[in-house]
């Protein structure tokens, strides 16, 4: 796969880990965040414009957001995903090559920790400019990140966890020169190895999040640290939600 800066990963390792599987082992997942985020969001987005879903996967916050505004669009690497969404407005693209036309979007949404997976952060930063890039004037760019601080302090290098009939195993690495987040997960079912995986991420503090936002020319309307809408602190919030707004002007 080629991305946009011309670098080649011969197999990376988002290809394999966000599939049909993914989406199996993980359908227990608790919607009720999902319902808090748009609760609070809505408020926020355009009632007139079109909203991107960046990294959309199988449409878990796609489709009630969908309800609330006809003319949201999702876009995922993965077609596995995309054929879960059930909208018709979704489309396979790579985030670091987007088809899409400059300043198209009223908002775009990057959630659920779907930023900083790329082996260079001048792809990360890349990809934050092209979403930037697709808002129009008083456009808003809301980015969804783990808060490095409280992740990184309670990080278990090794954990078991039970999903249905499954065992899943899961090892975590920090390495701090290159900010890589990485978990190695192994599934099993009975004593079988289902799948082995690896999940991996760059990890950014508020104050580099924040370095993008300006970066870009955007004004941070607020920072959340939980789905509902709560204040962010660093010591404490699960999350890091970023609100920026193109000027009008």
């Amino acid at each position: 796969m080629t991305g946009s800066t011309g670098r080649t990963e011969a197999q990376p390792w988002f290809t394999e880990a966000f599939g049909a599987f993914y989406a199996e082992l993980y359908a227990h997942r608790d919607d009720r965040e999902v319902d808090q985020l748009l609760s609070v969001l809505t408020p926020h987005l355009p009632k007139d414009a079109p909203i991107l879903d960046l990294a959309c996967g199988a449409g878990r916050l796609l489709r009630p957001l969908s309800e609330r505004f006809p003319d949201a669009v999702g876009i995922d690497l993965s077609w596995e995903l995309l054929q879960m969404v059930g909208a018709r407005r979704v489309a396979r693209a790579d985030m670091r090559s987007l088809p899409l036309r400059p300043r198209a979007f009223g908002a775009v949404l990057s959630l659920f920790t779907s930023f900083g997976y790329f082996d260079h952060a001048d792809v990360d930063r890349a990809v934050f400019r092209g979403m930037a890039e697709l808002l129009r004037p008083g456009g808003l760019l809301v980015l969804d990140f783990l808060n490095a601080d409280v992740v990184l302090a309670g990080l278990r290098p090794h954990s078991v966890d039970t999903i249905g009939d499954r065992h899943v195993e899961s090892r975590r690495h920090f390495d701090a020169a290159t900010r890589i987040l990485e978990k190695q997960v192994e599934v099993r079912r009975g004593h079988d190895v289902e799948k082995r995986y690896r999940e991996r991420v760059r990890v950014y503090d508020v104050e580099q999040l924040k370095e993008l936002f300006v970066e870009q020319g955007l004004e941070i309307e607020t920072i959340w640290g939980e789905y509902d809408g709560s204040a962010f602190t660093r010591s404490q919030s699960s999350r890091c939600l970023i609100l920026g707004r193109r000027p009008l002007q």
